[in-house]
């Protein structure tokens, strides 16, 4: 039987790794392929060299070398509880790899098998709620390109945030597309890879419990609204220094978002824009696609009101749409704030198919 190029992934893993990883990706469903992807990411993880100060892994690096692997799990949550630890996720990485090895290689290769797995099952919802497309299309594979690089293998450069917002997007979808409760308890979690995550617990919650019969109509009102409000309001307009309560439940969580809610935290943002090319050129970027995203929103608004039935699961897909950008857009005055509207974007691409 004539092998299709999925097939030659596993193979050319281990001669060119890359190769094997491209080939994985023509048949993302097959079992070969998952194992393929994961293994790769592993291996991409494993390959940073730590050169760059101002990258992430070069600082993650830099703290696990003079990470304490003699705490005890007790004193570790104390240490969160009394403000000194953000992100338990990295901390218990740490924890687990330096049990084994000192080389933030290793600590990385753990992070990537990871973030790959998240990141393939992301894949694999892409895929699925596309079956029906035209895989051979132009339009199919610029969109899937699109969708894999917002959740590339790149990101494990900042695994903290990346590994959460795809733990955050599968969780969303399984909740709020597919009606499974149980993966609340992944969205609950989420604060425990990134302390911004915290953010976001509250506008879901709510959403989890709002009225059902409530008018798809109040919904793309309020999207409308809050993305024109989102060009006048300034960093750190929405204060939430009500999160930096020194308690038990928030811990660092808490401490942090106190710091980031600060108005020095705010100045030192605008600062930094004003003063970045690059920084500049990125908000070009971030404008343009916020406004193609919500051009694309109108539209197919426009279409659903043309048709006499529309698709439950289009209804229902495009409610949750209008409601994620409706919150990102608020959240774009928090710092920081355009990650969430990322993740957004993912909800957006695949209904855009």
């Amino acid at each position: 039987m004539k092998k299709k190029l999925s097939d030659w992934g596993p193979i050319f893993l281990f001669i060119l790794p890359f190769l094997g990883f491209i080939l994985a990706l023509t048949d993302i469903k097959s079992t070969k392929s998952k194992y393929v992807y994961i293994l790769f990411s592993g291996i991409f993880g494993f390959s940073f060299s730590f050169l760059a100060p101002s990258a992430d892994s070069f600082r993650y690096a830099i703290a696990f070398d003079n990470f304490d692997n003699t705490l005890n799990i007790d004193t570790i949550i104390q240490m969160y509880k009394n403000g000194e630890l953000k992100d338990l996720y990295r901390v218990t990485l740490f924890y687990f790899v330096s049990l084994f090895s000192e080389n933030p290689k290793v600590l990385f290769l753990i992070a990537g098998l990871i973030y790959g797995f998240l990141s393939y099952k992301a894949m694999l919802i892409f895929n699925i709620e596309n079956q029906a497309a035209n895989k051979k299309s132009a339009y199919f594979i610029i969109l899937f390109l699109i969708f894999y690089t917002s959740i590339s293998i790149s990101n494990i450069n900042g695994f903290k945030f990346n590994t959460g917002a795809l733990l955050l997007f599968l969780s969303t979808y399984n909740i709020f597309i597919k009606n499974k409760k149980k993966w609340i308890i992944g969205l609950l979690i989420t604060p425990l890879f990134h302390y911004s995550f915290i953010i976001v617990l509250p506008c879901f919650i709510f959403y989890l419990f709002y009225p059902k019969k409530t008018s798809i109509n109040v919904i793309y009102m309020i999207f409308i609204i809050s993305f024109f409000a989102s060009w006048i309001l300034k960093t750190n307009t929405l204060n939430f220094n009500f999160l930096g309560i020194q308690d038990d439940s928030l811990g660092a969580i808490g401490s942090r978002m106190k710091y980031v809610s600060s108005e020095e935290t705010a100045e030192l943002v605008d600062n930094r824009k004003a003063n970045s090319i690059f920084l500049r050129v990125q908000d070009i970027f971030n404008y343009a696609i916020r406004i193609y995203s919500f051009i694309v929103i109108v539209q197919l608004k426009k279409i659903m009101d043309k048709k006499t039935t529309i698709d439950p699961d289009l209804n229902k897909y495009f409610s949750f749409v209008a409601f994620f950008y409706s919150f990102t857009s608020i959240g774009l005055s928090f710092p920081s704030g355009i990650r969430f509207m990322n993740i957004a974007h993912l909800f957006l691409m695949i209904v855009m198919n």
